[in-house]
């Protein structure tokens, strides 16, 4: 079981930039099966990429994603280069196995970090080319984006990026995002700088969790594992779907099936829950001081298992899949907030010079300086 830790670090906002998920039109959505089917279009062309990027946050099925993509490629592709970004799981996977085994030359790169995409030596006189990388290396696609998304060089550079790095006159690049990651940097974003109504927050909220269920009532499954908790769904966007895009890209939202019954935007969620008078405290204090958001985000074990998590020294356990949001309330006194997507209420601690306690939210956030 591994569980990931996302942090973002998020102190100011612009009400008139967009949210990723509201610029989502569902309406201009298409099935996974329709991006398959441009890859092969694509693949049959002698010179072409295909570039495949992905937030490698469930290593299972979303393997299992990238190889129903690959296996439809190595039926129609030879003669191709494959470059990959230096990720071991996926290079000894049967997916990324198949990718070396098949590829007339395979360059791993070492060098990618947010501010660099090192791709530059993939390109030489091959005519075909199949990449693997973070799905940010790909394109500039998350420019749009920059409070969900922090502005770094692969995101903002026209040539930090594989399109840039790798150009052909035939391509396609396929987006695979976890929409419980698009739901959590969705939170980080409306706590950077949330409605100081507290009828605005409620409102803001209800919207984007409305956003959040139609997607996962429109996915599909396009794999089923052995184990429920583990089968895959899915929902694509062209460029007809979200602006950001280009004619080659589509976005791959992927997640869990059994994430479905859970709770969109479940800290947000539960901070709608708060009495009026405290949570307005809480949104003046928003709108004044950083907030630290953190998401462990987890896919269950071969059993269909999730696992409790921790958070920093706190000695307590948390459920499965936890967002979490800590402010400063003095020199000494942090404030941390807790909840899950089957959690009705916040957990609210308050971490002194002594330890940290569990308090009452309503009364806590009541009395904020």
């Amino acid at each position: 079981m591994r569980l990931f830790y996302i942090l973002l670090l998020v102190s100011v906002a612009h009400a008139a930039d967009p949210f990723m998920l509201e610029s989502l039109k569902l309406d201009k959505s298409v099935r996974f099966t329709h991006v398959i089917q441009e890859l092969e279009h694509i693949a049959n062309n002698k010179k072409h990429i295909v570039s495949l990027g992905e937030s490698h946050l469930h290593p299972y099925s979303a393997r299992k994603v990238q190889e129903i993509l690959i296996d439809s490629y190595l039926e129609k592709a030879s003669d191709f280069k494959f470059c990959s970004e230096n990720i071991k799981d996926f290079l000894e996977h049967s997916a990324g196995v198949k990718l070396q085994a098949n590829a007339t030359q395979t360059l791993v790169t070492q060098n990618n970090s947010p501010s660099q995409t090192d791709f530059r030596n993939c390109k030489d006189d091959s005519e075909a080319y199949f990449t693997y990388s973070g799905f940010f290396h790909q394109l500039p696609f998350a420019k749009p984006f920059p409070l969900e998304f922090r502005p770094s060089p692969v995101i903002t550079n026209p040539n930090e990026n594989i399109r840039a790095q790798v150009k052909s006159p035939n391509g396609i690049f396929v987006i695979q995002m976890e929409l419980e990651f698009v739901e959590m940097v969705t939170q980080a974003r409306i706590l950077a700088r949330p409605p100081l109504k507290t009828s605005d927050f409620k409102k803001l909220v209800n919207t984007l969790s409305e956003k959040v269920m139609a997607i996962k009532n429109k996915q599909e499954i396009i794999f089923e594992a052995d184990h429920p908790a583990r089968t895959k769904t899915a929902l694509a966007f062209g460029k007809d779907g979200l602006f950001s895009l280009t004619d080659d890209a589509y976005l791959v939202v992927t997640d869990l099936a059994y994430r479905k019954e859970l709770r969109p935007l479940p800290l947000v969620a539960a901070l709608s829950q708060l009495e009026d008078d405290a949570l307005s405290k809480l949104l003046i204090k928003l709108n004044r001081d950083p907030v630290y958001v953190t998401a462990g985000i987890q896919e269950p074990n071969e059993h269909g298992e999730l696992f409790q998590s921790g958070y920093g020294t706190v000695p307590w356990m948390f459920a499965a899949n936890s967002t979490f949001m800590e402010i400063r309330v003095a020199p000494g006194e942090n404030f941390i907030i807790s909840a899950d997507p089957t959690a009705t209420q916040a957990s609210c601690i308050a971490y002194k010079k002594l330890g940290p306690s569990r308090v009452d939210c309503n009364e806590y956030l009541r009395d904020l300086p």
